[in-house]
């Protein structure tokens, strides 16, 4: 837990555990935490408290994909040319276009988590993009077609072979699964 807090204060320069808890988040009150039993009585607040979980998942994911591409693709840190592109590539794979700050909870899957394949697709293909980069990554997602350009067999064979290149990149540098 002390690892965990100091990883914190040293990533946003100042100690988490002493922020107020907001009353308010993304507009949605936080004044109901539980009733005498410790359990949620307002169906509300259990929603709002699983989208807050939701975005901490989501928040590490983001940290963890930037993280190992870090790992995989070393820049020199005083090249701000360099770490424009990387950004940039970042941004690209989520719909919001900003990688570690979410500016509204979505009110759909969109992005990586859309339903539909062309959805996906330039998330998807931003995602390949940046993997592209990475070490010992298969020939086959270096030189498929665009996502936005496939047909629905390519794009589920091609999503799957990405999406476990990216798992197994995450376990062989992280030595745990994404």
């Amino acid at each position: 837990k002390r690892a965990v807090h100091d990883m914190f204060r040293r990533v946003f320069g100042q100690n988490v555990m002493n922020i107020p808890i907001p009353d308010v988040w993304f507009e949605r009150s936080l004044g109901v935490l539980h009733n005498e039993e410790g359990t949620f009585d307002d169906t509300e607040t259990v929603h709002t408290f699983q989208l807050m979980a939701w975005e901490l998942h989501e928040l590490g994911f983001r940290w963890e994909l930037m993280e190992l591409d870090k790992i995989l693709v070393p820049v020199v840190a005083d090249d701000p040319l360099e770490n424009s592109k990387r950004q940039h590539m970042l941004d690209a794979v989520f719909e919001t276009k900003c990688l570690l700050r979410i500016q509204q909870l979505p009110s759909c899957n969109a992005g990586l988590a859309a339903e539909g394949e062309q959805a996906r697709a330039p998330y998807l293909e931003a995602l390949r993009l940046l993997v592209c980069r990475w070490p010992s990554v298969p020939s086959r997602i270096v030189d498929s077609v665009p996502f936005t350009s496939m047909t629905t067999t390519e794009f589920r064979e091609n999503e799957l072979e990405l999406l476990q290149f990216y798992c197994q990149s995450c376990w062989m540098n992280a030595g745990r699964a994404p």
